[in-house]
């Protein structure tokens, strides 16, 4: 069935005792996993409307229709002004709405008002004494929405239909109302609009969608839950309702970026999904670089064992070139020794010091042997250094090397005399030969 909502002015219609004060009942609602607050609904005696007002318009053929009157965790502030409630003969002599089965002069929280009855009735949904009953929406679910019961309304028959002998049985109980306000809506949806409403037997349950029936933990920003950047729901984990923050600009997806052991999410955060930071993550990125120095060891000694080995190969290298080019030296100057015709060789050092001590000869036109290989050796070291510093880029002679060129020099000078002698000779031999001619002549 519908049902429609309206808000009454406050009236104080006759009948009605003017000495039953108002009364209320705790209208904030706390437990461990959440809290409920509906003081936003409770009205008083300074509010613009005295109770709320449902109209059943859903019945068959529209004869038989209802209107459901009442306040939240309260008694209404004034009497309905409908006159099914205020008009009856007993009602108006005790001060009771219709259908009561005992003189009760409190005031209700709700009520049950029939109309287009051929004896209108007006049925009273509370005692106006029990405190209402508080209980979640969704057990399983206590951020779902909360639900307000008034017990020990006035009798009525529930008809029960057996399972056995499909025989109807008639049995008394007392009317009761419940109000759902599940978590939903607008902030601004009062009930003064069209709701759901159910009748199950003697029990009259009227739904009401909006943010009030959001637990407290979930916040309201702006009129919005959540800031509008997340839903309303129970963690299981920490048994408690919060609000679950949405990604910005994605409210079905979330990104993540994992950094070290730390991950970060890029999204609305805080309880009301009103900050840009996480606030439970400290945004600090500790770097364990243990394992980088130890590779950083490894890489420096890796490094100086191939630069040793670069060093030894091009030792050994070197030393192996060297002595390769003083072989193929050695063998030049043997084959110059071999073939060597009294000028020598090219060689710098050798042909420097036979240049030198020529030119000796030619001056004094007689030498000293070895006061002239003395010199001659002494003349080879500054030679050889010469040509060393030049044609092998060295700064000095090796000692082999000198031993080399002196022994050379020695044997190349001695070749060089013993041919100089053998020309003086043969010198000699010609002008012999000349002067007996020249006597023959003669």
């Amino acid at each position: 069935m519908h049902f429609v909502l309206f808000g009454v002015l406050l009236l104080l219609p006759v009948g009605w005792s003017t000495n039953s004060e108002l009364k209320t009942w705790p209208c904030k609602w706390t437990l461990p996993n959440a809290t409920y607050d509906l003081c936003s609904f409770q009205l008083n005696k300074e509010s613009q409307i005295s109770y709320f007002t449902v109209w059943d318009n859903d019945t068959i053929a529209n004869v038989r229709n209802f209107s459901y009157l009442f306040n939240v965790a309260a008694t209404l502030v004034s009497a309905p002004e409908t006159e099914s409630c205020t008009n009856l003969t007993m009602r108006n002599n005790y001060d009771l709405p219709m259908g009561q089965t005992n003189k009760q002069t409190k005031k209700a929280g709700a009520y049950q008002a029939a109309h287009g009855h051929t004896t209108p009735g007006c049925y009273r949904l509370h005692d106006g004494k029990a405190s209402p009953v508080w209980s979640f929406y969704d057990k399983t679910n206590p951020s779902s929405g909360v639900v307000l019961t008034y017990p020990n309304g006035d009798y009525c028959p529930e008809y029960l239909v057996s399972a056995y002998t499909m025989q109807t049985n008639k049995k008394y109980t007392n009317r009761q109302m419940r109000l759902e306000f599940t978590c939903g809506g607008k902030i601004d949806n009062y009930p003064d609009k069209e709701e759901s409403v159910a009748e199950d037997g003697c029990v009259y349950t009227i739904r009401i969608p909006t943010l009030f029936g959001c637990p407290l933990e979930c916040p309201i920003v702006d009129e919005r839950l959540c800031n509008g950047y997340g839903v309303c729901d129970f963690d299981y984990t920490s048994q408690k309702s919060k609000c679950f923050c949405f990604m910005v600009g994605d409210t079905l997806k979330k990104a993540t970026v994992k950094m070290n052991e730390h991950i970060y999410r890029k999204g609305k955060f805080g309880d009301d999904c009103s900050l840009n930071e996480d606030p439970d993550v400290e945004t600090k990125v500790e770097v364990n670089d243990s394992g980088y120095m130890a590779g950083l060891i490894v890489i420096i000694i890796l490094m100086f064992i191939t630069a040793a080995i670069l060093i030894y190969l091009f030792r050994k290298l070197r030393n192996t070139l060297a002595i390769s080019a003083l072989r193929a030296k050695q063998e030049t100057l043997k084959s110059d020794e071999d073939s060597d015709d009294g000028m020598l060789d090219d060689d710098y050092c050798t042909n420097m010091i036979i240049l030198h001590h020529k030119t000796r000869l030619l001056k004094t036109n007689q030498h000293n042997e070895k006061q002239e290989i003395k010199e001659e050796g002494k003349l080879c070291t500054i030679l050889c250094n010469n040509h060393q510093a030049k044609e092998r880029k060295s700064t000095t002679c090796s000692p082999s090397m000198k031993r080399f060129y002196l022994s050379r020099s020695y044997r190349l000078v001695e070749r060089w005399t013993a041919s100089l002698e053998e020309e003086k000779n043969k010198t000699k031999q010609t002008n012999k030969q000349k002067k007996v001619t020249i006597g023959n002549l003669q």
